[in-house]
């Protein structure tokens, strides 16, 4: 299995949901082969080499300065301003 820690910025919404969907870091091309059986839907995800894809994310820059720093909405500049307008 492989222990690649990736950035964050690295991993987009394509990225994700095919991993998620097709178990790869890329979409097929061909329709067919972006089906799958419940079995292969079930099985961890793995790279061209038959190698377990484990995706691991530095927490403390996600946190930080990544998506995972509007864990509390108050953190979101639109729901701060909206519960804080400035006064003009």
């Amino acid at each position: 299995m492989t222990n690649t820690i990736y950035q964050w910025q690295d991993l987009t919404i394509e990225t994700i949901t095919n991993l998620y969907l097709y178990g790869t870091f890329d979409t097929p091309e061909d329709y067919t082969d972006r089906l799958r059986s419940s079995s292969t839907y079930n099985a961890l995800p793995t790279d061209n080499n038959g190698t377990f894809i484990n995706i691991k994310v530095e927490m403390q820059d996600y946190i930080t300065n990544g998506p995972g720093r509007y864990a509390h909405a108050s953190m979101a500049e639109a729901v701060d301003d909206f519960f804080n307008p400035i006064n003009s």
